[in-house]
């Protein structure tokens, strides 16, 4: 049992180190948009596009891959590797093409998806040209989803974490090179900047969704002939995850997906010529909110529920139970005091991360 906490403690550390990165990374983001787009609606606009593109990988991580998960563990130990792969080689498949048809609606219809989401008219004309860059960005992500269930069923955590640190590397190196632009001759740079620049951040943003899965391929890569081809809906395991993660998906497409979109719908109706961008301020506020979850939840729930679904499957609950009950207490321990300092240094916090340059 000590072993077992131990593990959990030392891959969540390791895990929490390198989100951590990727929230500093993501805080460093907003500055620089800041800095290179000021008030104007671009930075908004961007960040609305790449939400929807991401929110694709965070429906799959977080409704469809707790079903997996547990059931890619069963299989393996029950049938073999074989069958463990023919459930997640099933999934793959199955949404691979839904995702390429998707794609390729917004290739055609750009404009229109956009509306669906923005409702200021300039910045639903940015937003379908930012979507059909980065929209091809979301295959990679699906696809990922899948390739980090696996991951995870081989103990494997790290590289999950690098991918989400390699999408934010190359999501960021446009935006980083234009701010460096600016700060060497501003009067050069910035108006082309301003023209042109969330273009080729909007291909940062596929160029970092493709890093993020071809590391996690390349850390399945001695696994990787035991891929089939196959739509083996006959499994009784995929029938266990189809009907496990059925509700979830719902829930996280019309609920979830729901509140994003109303979040971007309400912020670019308040436009104002030269005013502030309403949906940049949200999305800033979201980020800090999620700091808690992303540093310590997110990392812990990694590293835990793979071995909590290996436990379970040994019907060990004597161990079952101190595991998860460990966890709950140490959770407890850190995040009720961190809430009540969180609280009492409120402003002192958002002022400390974004009360300089060009935010207020």
């Amino acid at each position: 049992m000590k072993s077992l906490v131990l593990r959990i403690v030392g891959s969540s550390a390791a895990v929490a180190g390198i989100l951590f990165l990727c929230k500093l990374m993501g805080g460093v983001e907003k500055v620089f948009l800041g800095y290179v787009y000021g008030k104007g609606h671009q930075a908004g606009t961007y960040l609305a596009a790449a939400v929807i593109v991401v929110l694709f990988y965070d429906i799959i991580r977080y409704s469809l891959i707790p079903a997996l998960l547990p059931v890619l563990e069963q299989e393996r130990q029950e049938r073999g590797e074989e069958a463990s792969w023919r459930v997640a080689s099933t999934f793959f498949n199955v949404m691979l093409p839904i995702i390429f048809i998707g794609a390729v609606c917004v290739l055609i219809w750009p404009g229109a998806i956009a509306r669906l989401f923005i409702r200021d008219p300039e910045q639903a004309k940015l937003g379908a040209r930012l979507l059909r860059i980065m929209f091809a960005g979301a295959v990679f992500l699906i696809a990922g989803g899948i390739t980090y269930a696996l991951l995870n069923s081989y103990r494997r955590f790290a590289a999950p974490a690098l991918g989400d640190l390699a999408f934010k590397i190359l999501a960021m190196a446009p935006l980083v090179i234009m701010a460096v632009l600016i700060t060497i001759n501003r009067d050069k740079w910035l108006a082309q900047v301003q023209a042109r620049g969330t273009t080729y951040i909007a291909w940062g943003i596929m160029a970092g969704c493709a890093g993020l899965f071809l590391i996690q391929l390349f850390a399945l890569r001695h696994k990787l002939h035991h891929y089939r081809p196959v739509f083996d809906f006959h499994n009784p395991a995929v029938k266990q995850v189809l009907s496990a993660v059925a509700l979830p998906l719902v829930y996280a497409f019309f609920f979830w997906g729901a509140r994003r979109w109303a979040d971007i719908w309400f912020a670019t109706s308040y436009t104002e010529t030269g005013g502030p961008d309403y949906y940049f301020s949200i999305d800033i506020s979201y980020r800090l909110v999620e700091l808690p979850f992303r540093f310590i939840i997110e990392p812990l729930g990694y590293v835990v529920f793979p071995f909590l679904a290996a436990l379970a499957l040994k019907d060990d609950r004597r161990e079952f139970t101190e595991t998860l009950m460990t966890t709950l207490r140490g959770l407890v321990l850190v995040l009720l005091p961190m809430g009540i300092v969180l609280f009492l240094l409120r402003t002192v916090v958002v002022q400390t991360v974004f009360g300089w340059g060009e935010f207020s």
